[in-house]
């Protein structure tokens, strides 16, 4: 069902905007020429307009100029003041925002935005002009190809991590006779090893860079005196020449994962988890902080948490602040429900920040701290239904959104982000958001569980077959 614009309440509204008024036709000026309708697609609004009526709904964004233009002329004819504007994607790219308004107030918007929505237009969400980074409701791309670059040949390798210098890559690297890590320039070439495995230490992929990109930090499962398969924490330098343990254990305390290094190198935070084996997880898990200033025994760190349940550390504030989620669920069988909390290395003081709580199972999760928001994939089980997905958490306001919802049997890769920006990859397709919604959809016609970005937030590095590539975003 159409909207004419004689309909009361758009009528009001129509005619509180009168300089905006001279764009509309009636129902004569519907049969105007290609040009004029070419003309008003294309023509921008003034900026004194915009100045005073900075909202207005957004219904779709299109990578196809024509396609605009029909959406464009669909409204039109249902009466709605509707206009276009322009700009480019990370890409460099143009895309098409289609528009109704402006309008005065957000309540005008949302006045209008709710008798859209009613009459079809169900992604229509309403937007500020200023706002550069407003979600494309509808962003066509399914045919963007970007730019690939190979760079390994030799097969075996994964989980990449992108050094902060942005100078090269670390990977994990599973050989017929070797395993370690290495490094490899972003522009490919020969690798360099930093650390193999031997026959009493096996390297495993959990490994992360120190922010200015001199030493890395790894996990290392070794065989001790009683021979037992231990997790020890180890720092390498970057030429590899230098290994330095952090955490030598004598007996089997706990799994070391998620490695983080603090701002100012000084610490590591970690997940320690009581499994007894590799094939078993257990539900206890803590955080746990060591310096880096030299080597320590099993006992001989911060216990960041001391709960009976999974808890996660998320990322550093600052130089010793630490933030990560503690499961708060009180009774055993019952769902975790994960809270995020604030953790001063310096005074020993826990505090928590967000009482929101997360109650899906956790897949993989990113504090962004330009934007205070934990991003986080889930995986989230009902009575008629098992969905996965990716949900932001707004830890200044305790307010959640939903980014995408899906079938468990989607490929669904870990969630990494740069800057203001948060990546996955999702049945081949990557994906890049800012917390105002999706930038940019982009076909990589491949799936991965692992992807590393660049510190501009301008590259991407993907393993595909055992091979690295890095795709070119901008």
């Amino acid at each position: 069902m159409r909207i004419h614009k004689n309909t009361p309440w758009l009528r009001v509204l129509v005619l509180a905007l009168p300089v905006f008024l001279g764009g509309c036709k009636d129902d004569a000026g519907k049969q105007g020429s290609n040009a004029e309708n070419q003309a008003f697609l294309t023509a921008a609004l003034p900026d004194s307009l915009l100045k005073t009526h900075p909202f207005s709904i957004q219904v779709a964004a299109f990578a196809e100029k024509t396609n605009a233009e029909k959406r464009f002329l669909e409204l039109k004819d249902a009466g709605f003041p509707v206009f276009v504007t322009s700009h480019r994607n990370v890409m460099n790219h143009p895309i098409f925002r289609v528009r109704v308004g402006p309008y005065q107030t957000s309540r005008e918007a949302a006045d209008v935005l709710t008798h859209l929505k009613q009459y079809g237009y169900a992604e229509a969400f309403t937007a500020r002009h200023s706002d550069e980074l407003a979600r494309s409701a509808t962003v066509d791309s399914a045919s963007v190809r970007p730019e690939e670059k190979r760079l390994t040949t030799s097969g075996g390798c994964s989980y990449p991590h992108w050094s902060p210098t942005g100078r090269e890559i670390a990977f994990f690297k599973k050989g017929e006779t070797t395993t370690g890590i290495y490094t490899i320039g972003t522009g490919g070439g020969s690798y360099s090893r930093i650390v193999e495995s031997t026959d009493r230490i096996s390297i495993r992929p959990e490994f992360s860079w120190s922010l200015d990109g001199e030493k890395i930090a790894l996990v290392a499962e070794v065989v001790n005196r009683r021979f037992e398969r231990v997790h020890n924490l180890l720092l390498v330098d970057k030429s590899g020449n230098k290994v330095t343990p952090l955490i030598e254990q004598e007996g089997i305390a706990f799994k070391i994962n998620g490695p983080i290094w603090s701002p100012d190198g000084k610490y590591i935070a970690f997940n320690a988890n009581y499994g007894f084996d590799d094939m078993h997880e257990s539900t206890t898990q803590d955080v746990l902080v060591v310096s880096t200033s030299g080597r320590r025994k099993t006992n001989e760190f911060l216990r960041v948490t001391r709960l009976d349940g999974v808890c996660q550390v998320l990322n550093w504030q600052t130089n010793r602040v630490l933030l990560y989620l503690a499961d708060s669920s009180q009774q055993w069988g019952e769902p975790n429900r994960y809270e995020v909390w604030r953790y001063d290395v310096g005074d020993d003081k826990r505090e928590r920040i967000s009482a929101a709580g997360i109650r899906n199972e956790l897949l993989s999760c990113e504090y962004m701290a330009s934007e205070n928001v934990l991003v986080y994939s889930f995986v989230r089980n009902s009575a008629d239904a098992t969905a996965m997905g990716i949900r932001m958490l707004d830890l200044s306001t305790g307010e959640e959104t939903l980014v995408l919802e899906t079938s468990v049997e989607s490929a669904l890769s870990e969630l990494v982000s740069s800057g203001d920006k948060f990546y996955f990859i999702i049945d081949g397709r990557l994906w890049i958001n800012s917390v105002r919604g999706k930038l940019m959809e982009i076909d990589l016609q491949r799936d991965s569980a692992w992807l590393s970005v660049s510190p501009s937030g301008g590259r991407v590095c993907v393993p595909k077959d055992g091979e690295l590539y890095v795709v070119r975003l901008e």
